[in-house]
C-alpha cells in the first residue's frame, strides 16, 4: 500500500495482512528483508485527551510521524522530511506536538549534527520551524533541549540554550511562535553546568556538568527556598537524580549506591542533605527508570535494569491495568507505553526476547482492549530464536552476564555445537537486554547461535562493575569477550572452528581488536561504524564542548597515549589473519568514516563497504538492507551453512 491508513481500532486487519503477516494456510518463507526492514511502528504516544494516537513509522523509505484520530475516518496526518530525522516528539496539548529534529551540517569544517524544533498543529495540519530568525552563534548547533512544558501556559515551554557560549547554557521560556530566543532567561548560566533539569511544573531544579579543566564533575540542586546546593562530591560517588517530584520542592528521587554497589531509589532532601527513605531496591540490579504522573505529584512505577526483576507499580489504577494484561499474556513482559492525561485510553506494549513489540489500545469507558499493531508484522509469531540468560566467569573471577540466542528448537543443555556469532554491544558504557533484536534474530534464522555479553564497563550491574571498564579498551573488556567466546566452546554450544565476532560502534572496535588479539580464535570479523584508531577518536571528541571529560573513561590523550596506541587495531593490522568486513556510513557524525577508510587502506584484503548518506545507527532503510545483505553473505562464506538455517 502506497498510502498507509492507520485505523488502529480495527485490530490491524487491513495493515497486517497487506504487509504479509500471515496467509490463510502456510506463511511465506522468511527473507533477509523481513528482518532488515524498519519497524512498522515505534515510539507510540496518545494525545492528552486520548483523541489521537501517534507513532513513528517508515513510509516510502522516509521516517514518518503518523497521527491518527482514533474515532474518525479521516486520513492520518503524516509528518516526514527528506533531510532530517525526528529525534523525539511530545504532545504539548490536545492538538499540539513539539518535535526535535536532527540535520547533518558542519562547523568550521567539522561534520556535526544540528538540531531544530518543529511545532505541528494537528487540527490545521500545519508545521513551522521555531527560531528560524535567530542567528546567535551559541545557538546554532543545538536548538531542541526542551526541559519542561508549562501546564498553566499551554503554548509555552522551557528550553536550555545560549546566545554566545554553548558551554554556558541558560534556560528560557519560549512559545510555539518563537522565531528568536527571548531576551531574558528564567535561569542564568552557572559555572560548570552544561545540562539543566526542570520538573513538570517548569521549575529549574538541577544542573550537571564539569569544571573548566574537565577534571571533575559539577552537580548542583536547588532547594525550595531558591538556594543552589553543591552536591558534586555525591555525584562522583554515584549519586544520580532519577526524577523531580513536585509535591515538595526540597525532595528529589535519587539513586544512591549501597554496599553491594547497586543503586536503589531514595527520597533525598536537597535542603538538609538527608536521605529521607528508601523507595525501591533490588539486591541484583540498579534502578533504570522512574515514572511520575504528568503533574509530578505521584510516583507511578519504578523499573530495574535487570529485566528479571519485576517492575514495582505504586499507582493502584496502573497496577490493576498491568495485572490484567499480565494475565492475558503471561509469556511476555508487559507495560504501559502511553496513557492519556485523563486516563480514558492507554496503549499497552507486550514483548520478549523472541517476540517483537505488540501494541494494544484499551478504552477505560468501554472496558475494551484491541490489538493495534506489531513492530515486525512479518515476524509475528515467527521469530526463529529463543533468548537464554547466561553467566560465565572471566579469567580474573568476575562474573559476566549475557544472553545466548539459539534456534528455538534448541536449548542450552542440547550442546548443539553450531556456528556462532559473538556480538559485543556498542557504548561501551551501555548494555544488552533480553529484548527482541532484529539483527540477532536474522543471524539465528541462518542457523547461527549468537552471544551478547555485558562485559565489565556495561551499565546496570552496579558502580564497581561499571568502573571496572574504565580505560580498559582492548584490555580487560576485550578479555571478557575472549573468555565468553571460549566459554561457548567449552559448553558445547559453539563449534570452535566456526566463530565470527560482529559488532557496531564500540562493538565494531571489539570485533577488529578480537581478530588482532586472538588471531587463531575467530574465523571472521565484522565492524559496523567501528573505531580503529583510539587516539584519533579522542582527538576528534576533544574538539567539542566537554570532549575531554566525556572521553575520560577511554583515556587521556597524553598520559595514556601509549596504551591508546597499543590498543588501536589500525596499529595491529599485521596481527589480523581472519577475513574482516568493514561497513561504515558516509555521514556518520559519531565515529568519523575516515576511521574505516584508513583501516581499509591499511588492510586492503578486508572487504570495505561505505553506505551512502549513512549515519551511525544505519537509520536509512536502504542502508540497513545493504548492511544486512553484506553481513549474511559474509557469514555464509566464512561460517558455512547450518542445519538450522531457515533461508
Amino acid at each position: 500500500m502506497l498510502r498507509l491508513r492507520l485505523k488502529f481500532l480495527l485490530a490491524c486487519l487491513t495493515l497486517c495482512f497487506s504487509l504479509g503477516v500471515r496467509a490463510a494456510d502456510a506463511p511465506a518463507p522468511l527473507t533477509i528483508e523481513d528482518f532488515a526492514r524498519k519497524p512498522v511502528i515505534s515510539r507510540v504516544e496518545l494525545s492528552p485527551d486520548g483523541k489521537y494516537f501517534s507513532g513513528m513509522m517508515y513510509l516510502r523509505g522516509l521516517q514518518t510521524l503518523a497521527i491518527d484520530e482514533i474515532d474518525s475516518e479521516d486520513r492520518p496526518y503524516l509528518i516526514a522530511g527528506d533531510n532530517w530525522d525526528i529525534r523525539w516528539y511530545q504532545w504539548m496539548g490536545p492538538t499540539d506536538i513539539l518535535m526535535g529534529v536532527a540535520l547533518p551540517s558542519a562547523i568550521q569544517g567539522a561534520p556535526v549534527i544540528v538540531t531544530r524544533l518543529v511545532h505541528a498543529d494537528v487540527a490545521s495540519r500545519k508545521m513551522r520551524m521555531l527560531f528560524g530568525k535567530d542567528d546567535n552563534r551559541g545557538f546554532f548547533q543545538i536548538q531542541d533541549r526542551v526541559l519542561s512544558f508549562l501546564p498553566d501556559k499551554p503554548d509555552r515551554f522551557l528550553i536550555s540554550a545560549s546566545r554566545l557560549d554553548p558551554g554556558r547554557p541558560r534556560v528560557y521560556e519560549a512559545t510555539f511562535k518563537q522565531s528568536r530566543l527571548p531576551r531574558s532567561a528564567v535561569q542564568k548560566s552557572m559555572d560548570g553546568v552544561k545540562t539543566w533539569w526542570a520538573d513538570a511544573l517548569g521549575n529549574v531544579r538541577a544542573g550537571i556538568g564539569h569544571t573548566a579543566d574537565q577534571q571533575a564533575s559539577v552537580f548542583t540542586l536547588k532547594s525550595a527556598d531558591g538556594a543552589w546546593q553543591d552536591y558534586s562530591a555525591l555525584y562522583d560517588d554515584g549519586f544520580e537524580v532519577a526524577a523531580l517530584p513536585t509535591f515538595d520542592q526540597d525532595l528529589v528521587y535519587a539513586k544512591k549506591p549501597n554496599e553491594g554497589g547497586f543503586r536503589p531509589l531514595w527520597l533525598f532532601n536537597v535542603a538538609t542533605g538527608e536521605w529521607v527513605e528508601e523507595v525501591a531496591s533490588s539486591p541484583n540490579s540498579d534502578i533504570s527508570s522512574v515514572g511520575l504522573s504528568r503533574d509530578g505529584q505521584k510516583l507511578l512505577w519504578v523499573n530495574f535494569e535487570n529485566e528479571a526483576e519485576t517492575r514495582i507499580i505504586f499507582d493502584e489504577w496502573y497496577k490493576a491495568l498491568n495485572d490484567t494484561i499480565d494475565k492475558l499474556y503471561p509469556e511476555t513482559r508487559n507495560g504501559i507505553a502511553a496513557m492519556a492525561e485523563n486516563e480514558s485510553r492507554g496503549v499497552m506494549v507486550s514483548r520478549s526476547g523472541s517476540i517483537p513489540d505488540h501494541y494494544y489500545l484499551f478504552d477505560k469507558e468501554k472496558k475494551s482492549m484491541s490489538f493495534l499493531q506489531t513492530s515486525y508484522p512479518s515476524l509475528h509469531d515467527r521469530a526463529p530464536g529463543r533468548v537464554h540468560a547466561v553467566t560465565f566467569t572471566a579469567r580474573d573471577g568476575l562474573t559476566i552476564p549475557g544472553y545466548v540466542t539459539l534456534p528455538k528448537d534448541l536449548g542450552l543443555d542440547d550442546k548443539p555445537n553450531i556456528p556462532f556469532v559473538v556480538h559485543p554491544h556498542g557504548g561501551p558504557h551501555a548494555r544488552d537486554f533480553e529484548r527482541f533484536d532484529w539483527l540477532v534474530q536474522m543471524m539465528v534464522a541462518r542457523g547461527y547461535g549468537v552471544l551478547q555479553l555485558n562485559f565489565r564497563g556495561s551499565t546496570g550491574y552496579g558502580l564497581e562493575f561499571l568502573n571496572a571498564g574504565k580505560k580498559e579498551w582492548g584490555q580487560a573488556m576485550q578479555d571478557d569477550i575472549t573468555d565468553g567466546t571460549n566459554w561457548l566452546v567449552e559448553q558445547g554450544l559453539a563449534d570452535g572452528e566456526r566463530l565470527c565476532i560482529v559488532g557496531g560502534s564500540y562493538g565494531g572496535y571489539a570485533a577488529a581488536m578480537g581478530l588482532a588479539k586472538e588471531p587463531d580464535l575467530y574465523q571472521c570479523g565484522v565492524s559496523l561504524n567501528g573505531v580503529f584508531d583510539i587516539v584519533g577518536l579522542v582527538k576528534s571528541k576533544s574538539r567539542f564542548i566537554g570532549g575531554r571529560f566525556a572521553t575520560r573513561f577511554i583515556g587521556n590523550l597524553w598520559k595514556d597515549r601509549a596504551a591508546l596506541v597499543a590498543n588501536s587495531p589500525i596499529n595491529l593490522v599485521d596481527q589480523i589473519k581472519a577475513p574482516l568486513l568493514i561497513v561504515h556510513g558516509e555521514d556518520d557524525r559519531v565515529v568519523r568514516v575516515r576511521q574505516s577508510r584508513r583501516m581499509s587502506n591499511a588492510m586492503p584484503q578486508a572487504r570495505y563497504v561505505e553506505l551512502p548518506n549513512g549515519d551511525h545507527s544505519i537509520s536509512r532503510p536502504d542502508n540497513r538492507l545493504k548492511f544486512s545483505q553484506e553481513l549474511m553473505d559474509f557469514l555464509g562464506k566464512h561460517l558455512g551453512n547450518s542445519t538450522y538455517s531457515l533461508f
